[in-house]
C-alpha cells in the first residue's frame, strides 16, 4: 500500500501573461537542459484530479530560457508542501487544553494537562464525549482548589506558509557564477543542469519571490528576468561595463551591474552583501550566513518524500540539503528493450503513487504537439519535424491500460476509499500494464486564469524515436534520431 497522499492545494492566484517555452537545440542537450523562450498560441493541457496525488503549487511561466530552475522550484515547493500538509500549523497547539477544566464544553485531550489526566482516568466520558458538570465538579477534589487558575488557555499558532521560491534569485546567481568564472562570450547562457541547480541551492539558499523581486509573487511570469538579461548582455558587449576580462573577474563590479540590471532595492542588496559579501565570493558552503536576511538556508527547509528500502516504502521528513544528497538522476533506457523501458516506468509510477515530484528531462518537437498532447500521430500529421529542443519539467500524473480494470484515466479515477483501491494500485504497477501517457507540470503558464499548464506526454512519443533535426532553418538536415525521454530524478530506492 502506498502512504496517504495530500490533495493538491492552490496557494495563490496568478495573473495571465504571454506564454513561453523552454528549449535548447538537441545537440546541446547532452550538456545542458537549457531553455529558449518562444511565443506559443496553442492549447495547454488541463490539470485535473489525479490517479496519483503529488502536491503541486500553482503553475508559473518562464520569460527566458531557464526552465530547469522552474523545474527545481517545482520540485522544492512540492516536497515542502507535502511536509506542511502532513504537519499543519495553526489551530490549538498540542498539550494545551481546549478550555479551562472548570468550564463545561468540548471533550478534553487527556494529556493536555495533569488535571485533565486525573479526571479522565476517573471518568473517561470527559475525554471521550464531553466535559460536562460532573467533570468540572471533580476538579476541586482531584486537582485542588487552584486548578482552575492553573489551566492554560489555548493560544493558536500562526500557520506556516508554503514556499513560493524565487526563480529570479537563482537565475541571478547562475549568471553571476557564469560571468565570474572565465567567461569569454558576450551573451549569457540561460541553460543549465540538475547538478548546477542543486549547487546553486547549496551555495546560495532559497529566497521567497516576495523578498527578492516582489512583483514576481503577484504575476505568473517575471518580466524582470528578461529585462535583466537584456541589460547584462548589453554590459557584456564591447564598450559595456562587463566587456573586459578584468571587469568580469571583479565580483564587486559584477554585483553592482547585476543589482542595477535586476532593479534590486537597497534592502535586497544589503541582504546579499550580508550573506555573501559585496563581491559575492562567499557562499553558504564557504562560511556565508543568512542570519538577519530573508534568505533561507536549505538545511532549515523542511521537506517530505519517500524512500524505498527492502521493498518497503518509508516516509522521510528531512531538510532540502538531505533531499539534494539523496535524489539521483537516472537515465531512461530509450534504446533498451521493451521490458527495460517498462521497468523504468514502473519505478516512476511507484514514486508518483508515493507522492514524490519526479523530475523529467525530455526532447521537444513542437510538430508533435496538439491540444496539449505530444504524440507521434500529431508528428505524422504535421508532415515532418518542427522546432526542437530540450525541456525539464515535473511529472504530475499518468493514464494507463490494465488487464483487470481496463483503462484508468488520469483524472478522477482512484479514490483511497474505494475498496478496490489497493488492487488498482497493484495492477497499475504490474509489468503487464501499459502507460498511455504521463502528465507533466511545466513552466509554460496558464490560460485565462484556469488551472492549466500541464501537458500529456504519450509513451509513443517519449519512446520515439523522432528525427533529430538541429537546424531550425533546414529540416532536410536531419542527422539521426532521438528518444525524447532523456532522464528522470528519483528519490532513493526507486
Amino acid at each position: 500500500m502506498s502512504p496517504e497522499k495530500p490533495e493538491t492545494t492552490s496557494l495563490k492566484d496568478k495573473t495571465m501573461n504571454k506564454k513561453a517555452i523552454c528549449l535548447v537545440s538537441l545537440g546541446a542537450l547532452a550538456m545542458a537542459a537549457g531553455c529558449e523562450q518562444e511565443a506559443y498560441d496553442g492549447e495547454l493541457g488541463q490539470a485535473q484530479d489525479e490517479i496519483v496525488r503529488v502536491a503541486h503549487t500553482p503553475v508559473e511561466r518562464q520569460s527566458i530560457g531557464n526552465c530547469w530552475l522552474y523545474s527545481q522550484a517545482t520540485w522544492v515547493e512540492s516536497m515542502n508542501l507535502t511536509y506542511l500538509e502532513a504537519h499543519p500549523a495553526g489551530g490549538e497547539p498540542e498539550n494545551v487544553c481546549v478550555h479551562n477544566v472548570c468550564e463545561e464544553g468540548d471533550k478534553m485531550a487527556a494529556d493536555c494537562n495533569s488535571c485533565a489526566t486525573k479526571i479522565c482516568d476517573a471518568d473517561p466520558y470527559c475525554c471521550e464525549t464531553g466535559w460536562d458538570h460532573l467533570c468540572t465538579g471533580a476538579v476541586a477534589n482531584l486537582c485542588g482548589v487552584d486548578a482552575c487558575e492553573a489551566t492554560p488557555e489555548p493560544t493558536p499558532t500562526e500557520p506556516v506558509e508554503p514556499l513560493d521560491v524565487s526563480q529570479s534569485y537563482w537565475t541571478y546567481w547562475h549568471w553571476f557564477d557564469q560571468i565570474t568564472d572565465n567567461f569569454y562570450g558576450d551573451e549569457i547562457q540561460t541553460g543549465g543542469w540538475q547538478w548546477k541547480s542543486n549547487a546553486i541551492v547549496r551555495d546560495r539558499g532559497v529566497m521567497p519571490e516576495l523578498a527578492f523581486v516582489p512583483e514576481d509573487s503577484q504575476a505568473e511570469s517575471s518580466s524582470r528576468q528578461s529585462d535583466a538579461l537584456r541589460k547584462i548582455n548589453e554590459a557584456l558587449k564591447e564598450g559595456g561595463e562587463l566587456a573586459t576580462a578584468a571587469a568580469r573577474r571583479d565580483g564587486e563590479t559584477v554585483r553592482r551591474v547585476f543589482d542595477e540590471a535586476w532593479g534590486l532595492s537597497d534592502e535586497v542588496r544589503a541582504h546579499l552583501d550580508a550573506a555573501f559579501g559585496t563581491d559575492g565570493e562567499t557562499t553558504l558552503r564557504t562560511g556565508g550566513s543568512v542570519e538577519g536576511t530573508p534568505i533561507l538556508d536549505p538545511s532549515t527547509i523542511p521537506v517530505r518524500y519517500t524512500v524505498r528500502r527492502n521493498g518497503e516504502t518509508e516516509i522521510k521528513d528531512t531538510n532540502l540539503v538531505e533531499a539534494i544528497r539523496e535524489w539521483s538522476v537516472e537515465r531512461y533506457p530509450g534504446y533498451g528493450s521493451a521490458s527495460q523501458r517498462r521497468a523504468f516506468q514502473q519505478r516512476v509510477q511507484r514514486a508518483l503513487h508515493d507522492g514524490n515530484p519526479v523530475v523529467v528531462t525530455w526532447d521537444v518537437d513542437f510538430n508533435a504537439m496538439n491540444d496539449g498532447e505530444f504524440n507521434m500521430d500529431n508528428l505524422a500529421n504535421a508532415g515532418g519535424p518542427g522546432r526542437q529542443g530540450g525541456h525539464m519539467t515535473v511529472f504530475a500524473d499518468y493514464k494507463a491500460i490494465t488487464n483487470s480494470f481496463g483503462t484508468l484515466e488520469a483524472g478522477d479515477t482512484l479514490d483511497e476509499q474505494d475498496p478496490d483501491y489497493a488492487d488498482k494500485v497493484d495492477e497499475l504497477l504490474s509489468s503487464s500494464t501499459e502507460v498511455v501517457y504521463f502528465r507533466t507540470k511545466n513552466s509554460w503558464g496558464t490560460r485565462d486564469g484556469e488551472p492549466l499548464g500541464y501537458h500529456q506526454l504519450y509513451m509513443d512519443y517519449l519512446d520515439g524515436p523522432i528525427k533529430f533535426c538541429p537546424s531550425e532553418d533546414n529540416k532536410e538536415n536531419c542527422t539521426g534520431e532521438s528518444n525524447p525521454w532523456r532522464d528522470s530524478m528519483l528519490p532513493p530506492g526507486y
